[in-house]
């Protein structure tokens, strides 16, 4: 794969399989099931495929006439594609070109997005106001980092060999949240005056979303929203300080980040998890610059942050056949689905961690016209 994020590429037709309607058959395109019409397409054919998520353009679908296929997002007045089910087979992506008009076809894994105006859906990012309604000019730091974006296993499928020895995770379906002590990006006269009687005074405390910096010592609305609500509730910021002024200034590097996810009412329709108050669950930690290993991050969970982490389905050698009964499991006895697992290496190698999508949530989550509600 060209880019292993991509939700629109080339891919080859690797199996066909029969199905009950007569009309129709399904196709297994680089991973991606695909429900097409009866001799569309052959084995080892090349196509261009949009899979899940993948935004289309109106008039591009109208033209393919694909369009009653997809999902109208409008609330955003986008269409995207979605998981369907028909007679029992799962669909998650659409063709969008067999290449039969052109001269010159692109090699298997090149990334089409650029090429056919095709963009992943994303939720935008609600804006925090101060408590008087005034808004807030967000200011990035860049040691502040955004938690890296790793593929759907799909797009990776050679990336983990039964050597790797992994931990699977629950991937939890709320809202990302980013907690830190991080070195300032600017360090002016005052901070230097300041680290003469604070030896910390070269870093600040910051916490937002998973792409904006929504707060901190250098911002005036703190508590106004879900992410310094469940700062609050779990003391992170004390917490974060305590930890830091364990170590000597000189050893921080670029500071300490930690990665959750918030969930409970109001962050996801259909997906409260039971809870009646915002709960976090962390997921990842940074340490001057460098993920922790999985053992380091259960042992900082523990023994310096006090705060919970996402479920620990697994841990040894990589076995696909382990991680497929976790793909077809319900929250508690409800019918919500769970979002699906993270596989990630022991190491917290950035190589190598990918997210198993669920085929249950994918459908569940097309049947809704608004199946989400975030902040």
């Amino acid at each position: 794969m060209e880019n292993i994020n991509s939700v629109c590429f080339v891919g080859r037709v690797e199996k066909i399989l029969p199905m009950e309607a007569d009309n129709l058959e399904q196709v297994i395109i680089s991973g991606w099931e695909c429900v097409v019409q009866k001799g569309s397409v052959k084995e080892n054919d090349l196509v261009a495929l949009a899979t899940v998520d993948a935004v289309i353009p109106f008039k591009f679908a109208e033209e393919l006439g694909i369009t009653k296929y997809l999902k109208n997002r409008k609330k955003y007045g986008v269409y995207t594609v979605k998981t369907t089910k028909l007679r029992g087979v799962y669909s998650q992506a659409t063709i969008i070109d067999d290449f039969k008009l052109s001269n010159k076809i692109p090699k298997e894994g090149t990334d089409l997005m650029k090429a056919y105006g095709i963009t992943k859906f994303e939720e935008p990012e609600q804006e925090v106001q101060t408590p008087k309604g005034k808004k807030v000019r967000y200011h990035k730091n860049p040691n502040f980092h955004v938690y890296h974006k790793f593929p759907n296993a799909k797009n990776a499928p050679e990336m983990f060999t039964p050597e790797d020895v992994v931990v699977v995770t629950r991937k939890i379906h709320g809202t990302n949240a980013r907690y830190g002590i991080v070195r300032k990006e600017k360090i002016t006269l005052w901070d230097r005056i300041r680290k003469l009687f604070n030896p910390y005074a070269f870093y600040q405390y910051v916490y937002g979303s998973h792409t904006v910096e929504k707060g901190g010592d250098n911002v005036g609305f703190y508590g106004t929203d879900v992410w310094a609500t469940v700062a609050n509730k779990y003391y992170i910021k004390n917490v974060l300080w305590r930890w830091v002024k364990k170590n000597p200034p000189e050893s921080l590097g670029e500071g300490i980040i930690i990665y959750g996810e918030i969930f409970g009412p109001n962050i996801q329709k259909y997906y409260t998890y039971d809870e009646n108050e915002l709960k976090l669950k962390l997921f990842d930690i940074k340490v001057k610059g460098e993920y922790v290993n999985i053992a380091d991050f259960i042992a900082y969970c523990s023994n310096e942050l006090n705060i919970p982490y996402a479920p620990i389905l697994y841990f040894g050698p990589f076995d696909r056949e382990i991680i497929e009964p976790f793909l077809q499991q319900y929250i508690g006895r409800s019918k919500v689905p769970h979002e699906g697992v993270v596989v990630k290496h022991e190491s917290g190698s950035r190589e190598k961690i990918a997210k198993f999508i669920s085929p249950l949530y994918n459908e569940f989550q097309s049947k809704k016209e608004d199946s989400t509600d975030f902040h």
